[in-house]
């Protein structure tokens, strides 16, 4: 190993996505779509960090349940437009709408 993998290394351990952590929690906020694609792309980074370093990055846990946490209502959406206007059955959609 080299003077300059040791300095990257040191650099990359040094990493916080705290701050990007709290902006994508912002975005989300405002903007789900935007929030979903900073978060996706602060996580690739990252991952990127957390090979380099040899360990994860203070933050990702962070970024890992906002996308965990985002990416849930849009499963849920999906599933209740599927269940809604493709299913036929009249006694789905008042249980569904009783429910929100």
């Amino acid at each position: 190993m080299t003077d300059s993998d040791d300095i990257e290394k040191a650099l990359a351990r040094q990493k916080s996505y705290i701050g990007p952590a709290v902006i994508t929690l912002i975005l989300y906020w405002l903007f789900y779509v935007p929030g979903l694609i900073v978060n996706i792309l602060y996580m690739k980074d990252a991952k990127r960090i957390a090979r380099i370093a040899g360990q994860n990055p203070s933050g990702y846990g962070c970024l890992v349940v906002l996308f965990a946490l985002g990416i849930v209502p849009f499963l849920i959406s999906i599933f209740l437009i599927f269940t809604i206007f493709i299913t036929e059955s009249s006694s789905i959609a008042p249980l569904i709408y009783s429910i929100f």
